[in-house]
């Protein structure tokens, strides 16, 4: 009977306690940072930097389908882009052979290809004044120590033996102290020899970069020349179309309109929790998360779990936790169009109250799958 009652009263017991933690709220990793990818039906027409428009083919409003043609481009323009652009292609190479080659510098005041072989002259000039000072002051001490040894030597021929030894030893000191400084001298200007070739090899990699850049940017240009217009990349309703003049040219790539589609938008987040801390998350739990860009007091967006996976941050496992806004409405639809497709921003998760209940399930079912 005692033990019956024993039984009886651990199973109260345990009920009333699993209840009580199961209704008991526990704020276990309440914000969480994460990233943000936009995914809204917005696709830009981007006019290439240092183009010029000719002709817009669109205005606001207007349905397009993919690969029609909504503007064209100055041709004219183009080809003396690539002009200009080949003429500087060939005065880096120019450079780049300046600076590899070991002849002497022309004169001063000769009439140079380009700026580029104009400063690399201008260089090579200093160099050579430089490595000369060095070699001058070389000659002058070796000349100085042998006159002085020579000196104390002829000395020393027409003295008494005592005073003989004395000079001797004297224009041995001489002759060591001048030499020691003729080897500096000598160490200084291979020093000087290692920097300006190193110099001379940083100027030739970032040269041989710029015309890197300039031959790709070239083979784009001549792409474009082949056919000079702007193509719708998908079909949907011209959306921002920008007022640009028929002269207008940047040094960037410029959005000329925005094409919005009639696909479903779509956004999602990303973060990353520890595993204690996902373990207390299921697919379809309700979240909150703001934007960073995004004005309150629309800056709250509903959203849920949509799926949890493992990862490694370094060393350390971890669980990423992919979120999708709950079908939001059109204010929040409105706020989030202001982020163009592929945008990236950080954002800041409201994680879900938990109860001490689910925490301590999720804690026995690890504890038992470790068995």
């Amino acid at each position: 009977m005692w033990v019956l009652w024993a039984v009886l009263a651990t199973a109260l017991l345990t009920i009333s306690a699993w209840a009580f933690a199961t209704r008991f709220p526990v704020y276990a990793a309440r914000v969480a940072s994460g990233t943000f990818d936009s995914q809204t039906p917005t696709v830009d027409v981007v006019l290439p930097a240092d183009v010029t428009l000719a002709e817009v083919l669109i205005t606001n409003g207007d349905q397009v389908t993919s690969g029609q043609k909504v503007a064209r481009l100055d041709q004219t323009g183009i080809h003396r882009l690539l002009h200009d652009l080949r003429r500087d292609i060939a005065n880096t190479a120019a450079a780049v052979a300046c600076w590899r080659t070991a002849d002497q510098p022309s004169p001063a005041g000769k009439p140079e290809a380009n700026t580029a072989q104009q400063a690399c002259q201008n260089t090579k000039r200093q160099e050579l004044l430089a490595r000369e000072q060095l070699l001058h002051r070389r000659e002058s001490l070796q000349r100085e120590t042998a006159l002085a040894v020579r000196e104390l030597v002829l000395r020393a021929e027409n003295t008494p033996p005592a005073i003989r030894n004395i000079l001797m030893a004297r224009a041995a000191l001489e002759r060591e102290t001048l030499q020691s400084l003729v080897r500096d001298v000598e160490f200084e200007l291979a020093q000087l020899v290692q920097t300006q070739e190193a110099g001379s090899l940083a100027q030739i990699v970032a040269l041989e970069a710029q015309a890197a850049a300039l031959q790709t940017r070239v083979i784009e240009l001549e792409e474009i020349a082949a056919a000079p217009w702007l193509y719708a990349p998908q079909d949907g309703r011209i959306e921002r179309l920008r007022r640009m003049p028929d002269t207008a040219a940047r040094a960037w790539d410029v959005t000329l309109a925005q094409i919005h589609t009639a696909s479903p938008a779509a956004y999602q987040a990303r973060f990353v929790l520890s595993m204690s801390e996902a373990d207390a998350l299921r697919s379809g739990d309700p979240l909150h998360i703001s934007l960073a860009g995004i004005p309150q007091p629309h800056n709250r967006f509903p959203a849920h779990v949509q799926s949890i996976s493992s990862i490694n941050v370094g060393d350390v496992a971890a669980r990423e936790v992919l979120v999708r806004l709950s079908n939001p409405g059109p204010q929040v639809q409105a706020a989030l169009r202001t982020l163009p497709a592929g945008t990236r921003s950080t954002m800041q998760v409201e994680l879900p109250m938990q109860r001490l209940g689910h925490i301590l399930g999720s804690a026995t079912e690890r504890l038992l799958q470790s068995f």
